[in-house]
């Protein structure tokens, strides 16, 4: 708690008042000087009496926010005491520590719930921190002010744009065979991976009974689509190759080609040169821990293509491979080469064009990019 201006300038004007009242001897500066005391401890009273038993929730809207995409923050607050009103109070959330949003909050009734938001501008991929969320009470003279914090620092994630593109079929390779042993044979050609409880709507055709007479109650096949076909994407994320506009349109390349081979249910597996290993985007869990990570991807100064390209090379071939690159060299000209006798199909993407590349889809803008993958997938499917 602590004295707004307006409750400084009350207390000089007091003093003064008392000061003037002694020197001249006129009673009207003493009742001045009372009148003043008087509004600044009735103030502090009403100030301590007023302080809010309040909790925040912070939500950020929509749950995904992608760069330049239009985004909220969503204040939940709740008034968790039960025989008092909140008075009019601001609260103040601090946007990466360069700017800070203040939103004015209206009275709110006893056990109950309001909500306000504030504009989010998703103008940079990465970690957003929004906070500390203050909160500013002043008593009804405005004379006092309380702040408190209600709710921390909570990281915002700014994912990468996502371009709608055509999605990978699945047949783009053959797939291992330990992962079709993997599946259950009925042996009529229905294949499951696990059995579940029934649930009403269930199928009523694909109740496993010997399960059921095991251990007592209905027990159903779960189905899974089987993954015909096999995506592998590298994104080159060598610092050396890049400028900063071509790098960014490289992330927004991966992400996008992952989640068109994602859709066209490949089996579908990721790295950057900066990886030690691919990881598998088996699920849609795995996609969205995926774009979490690239969100947070940056150029490294270590990270070589042709060197994890032959990575590849050596330990898994066949199906499709996918790279996006801002180099398109003779060197990396070469090494597609040879990726072309190990996989089936190659797709070379550059995101910094060059006359040179003729053997890479080379482009600048988006829908440069979206035109080139639909010819390209057209003439290869």
């Amino acid at each position: 708690m602590r004295p707004t201006k307006a409750g400084i300038g009350l207390a000089l004007a007091s003093i003064l008042s008392i000061f003037l009242g002694r020197m001249f001897g006129i009673l009207e500066f003493y009742l001045l000087a009372a009148m003043c005391i008087t509004a600044l401890v009735l103030s502090l009273i009403a100030a301590l009496a007023k302080r809010p038993n309040i909790s925040v929730a912070r939500t950020p809207s929509p749950q995904k926010i992608r760069v330049g995409q239009e985004a909220k923050i969503t204040l939940s607050i709740s008034n968790a005491s039960t025989k008092t009103s909140t008075p009019i109070f601001s609260a103040q959330d601090n946007i990466a520590g360069e700017s800070t949003a203040k939103v004015l909050v209206p009275p709110i009734a006893k056990q109950a719930t309001t909500s306000v938001s504030y504009p989010l501008h998703s103008t940079t991929r990465g970690v957003t921190n929004v906070g500390p969320l203050t909160l500013a009470v002043q008593d009804p003279l405005g004379l006092y002010k309380s702040n408190s914090t209600a709710a921390g620092v909570q990281e915002i994630i700014i994912r990468p744009r996502l371009l709608p593109l055509r999605p990978l079929d699945a047949s783009s390779g053959s797939m291992k065979q330990t992962h079709t042993m993997t599946q259950t044979s009925k042996g009529n050609g229905d294949e499951f991976y696990a059995l579940k409880p029934y649930v009403i709507g269930d199928d009523i055709r694909k109740v496993n009974w010997k399960a059921a007479a095991r251990t007592g109650e209905l027990m159903v096949r779960q189905d899974e689509d089987v993954k015909l076909g096999i995506v592998t994407i590298v994104l080159d994320t060598s610092l050396a190759v890049y400028d900063s506009e071509s790098f960014e349109r490289a992330v927004v390349a991966a992400n996008s080609v992952v989640h068109s081979a994602y859709a066209g249910k490949d089996t579908t597996w990721f790295t950057t040169t900066s990886a030690h290993h691919p990881i598998e985007i088996a699920d849609a869990s795995a996609l969205d821990g995926f774009e979490r990570n690239l969100a947070l991807v940056q150029p490294n100064e270590n990270a070589n293509l042709i060197t994890s390209l032959q990575t590849l090379l050596r330990n898994r071939f066949g199906g499709t491979l996918i790279f996006i690159t801002g180099n398109p060299s003779q060197e990396i000209a070469k090494t597609v080469s040879l990726c072309r006798s190990r996989y089936k199909k190659v797709i070379p993407i550059t995101s910094r064009p060059s006359s040179d590349a003729t053997w890479a889809l080379s482009y600048t803008t988006d829908q440069e990019f979206r035109s080139l993958w639909e010819k390209t997938l057209a003439v290869r499917s």
